[in-house]
């Protein structure tokens, strides 16, 4: 077999055990940072409860209690991002899951909240 069947061979071969192991469900928990102001704990009713991010696919989703339900953009291999209105604020949540371990955070920018969060079993 020459080299560049065996590579061909090889690609085909991997291709299944690559897009599988790309789909995942992570279920994180969220935490106030220690710094957020008294402002931010009014969000902390919906943004303490666990945290679902799924990718399927090219499709990622985020999920979560007190309406977190979004589809993700990537915006740089295993990083994706999402903005949700939840009431009058605006909460920027960005899901790196391309490291290890793999992060959440939760940022309202205007008001300088941020929520990280750890991976769940």
């Amino acid at each position: 077999m020459g080299i560049r069947k065996l590579i061909i061979t090889a690609t085909i071969v991997g291709l299944p055990a690559t897009a599988s192991a790309q789909d995942s469900v992570v279920k994180f928990q969220l935490a106030g940072a220690a710094n957020n102001i008294q402002g931010c704990m009014a969000a902390d009713t919906t943004l303490t409860r666990p945290v679902t991010v799924t990718v399927q696919g090219a499709v990622v989703t985020i999920k979560g209690a007190g309406g977190i339900d979004d589809k993700m953009k990537m915006t740089q291999p295993g990083v994706y991002t999402t903005t949700l209105a939840m009431g009058p604020n605006h909460i920027d949540f960005t899901a790196e899951l391309g490291v290890t371990p793999k992060k959440l955070t939760a940022i309202h920018k205007s008001l300088g909240c941020r929520w990280n969060g750890t991976v769940v079993p």
